[in-house]
């Protein structure tokens, strides 16, 4: 069973075993997670024994400058607590820290920490984007950070919310997911552009869904140009398996399954579900050939 790194929006955590048990991941398995943001398909594959030399991890936005960071050994818990370390001990105070943080440029050796604790911030773990200038790197696009809610006598929810994880714990799960997916790889850039694999690989791809919103604009490619890349890389042998609230184009019911509902709506409001679908990917439907 996989664990949660932090806040994004679109996880898959609450449905990788599910995910996972449908396209038959094991030990064998060489895996490409591709639009892996949190990593959550990754991270569940690593738990069950797929070693991470057979995981390929596909991110072209922020969580890009995480998981490179992680999968070469350069992401150091001792420079992770330093920021740990700087940030206010009261949770009342976080809140104006984020909105501070997400504003200064950083280093791009300690770009993967700031991202990790802005993203861990953020309100329903929206993204946000990034840019490189040389040896810096500054954070795009809005981003809005949680705050800390104290109950009322006429608050619907009945108990304190933090802004987000305590130290201990954020530092316990950047650990276990060092020691989960060390040595896997990372390609850090559009998937559309990637080469698709060769046969004998799971491909699983959580592209950014049509009509949704939360996502940052450098994380986001052209739907039909991802489409296009799944096709291709079952054309080229690959099994190819896709989430999304509704299913693509030419996919035949019998390649459809539904993993779970997805939870909508805020605190004190209705919730209705979304089905969240995985469909299995085959070769082009229009004479498409290879990217």
């Amino acid at each position: 069973m996989t664990f949660s790194l932090c806040r994004y929006r679109g996880q898959k955590t609450r449905f990788a075993d599910a995910i996972l048990d449908r396209i038959e991941v094991n030990g064998s398995t060489v895996l490409w997670d591709a639009c892996a943001g949190s990593g959550a398909i990754a991270l569940a594959a690593a738990a069950r024994g797929v070693p991470p030399a057979q995981i390929t991890i596909i991110e072209q936005g922020s969580w890009g400058l995480f998981w490179t960071a992680m999968a070469s050994g350069a992401f150091d818990p001792t420079r992770f607590q330093q920021h740990l370390d700087a940030m206010p001990p009261a949770q009342q105070d976080v809140t104006a820290y984020m909105k501070r943080l997400f504003t200064l440029p950083c280093s791009l050796v300690d770009a993967p920490y700031t991202f990790f604790l802005l993203q861990s911030a953020s309100v329903h773990g929206s993204a946000f984007g990034h840019q490189v200038e040389g040896d810096t790197v500054r954070w795009t696009g809005s981003y809005s950070c949680a705050k800390y809610f104290t109950p009322t006598e006429t608050s619907v929810r009945r108990y304190p919310t933090r802004v987000m994880p305590l130290a201990a714990e954020l530092m316990k799960r950047t650990r276990r997911t060092l020691e989960l997916l060390r040595g896997c790889a990372v390609i850090h850039r559009d998937v559309a552009s990637v080469p698709p694999p060769g046969p004998d690989t799971v491909v699983y791809l959580d592209p950014p869904y049509p009509g949704t919103k939360g996502y940052s604009t450098d994380t986001q490619v052209e739907f039909p140009r991802i489409e296009k890349w799944a096709r291709s890389c079952a054309t080229n042998g690959a099994r190819v398996y896709a989430s999304g609230y509704e299913a693509w184009k030419g996919v035949q019911e019998e390649d459809v399954w539904s993993v779970g509902g997805s939870r909508m709506g805020g605190a004190g409001k209705a919730k209705p579900k979304r089905q969240e679908l995985l469909m299995r990917i085959r070769a082009a439907i229009h004479d498409l050939k290879p990217l």
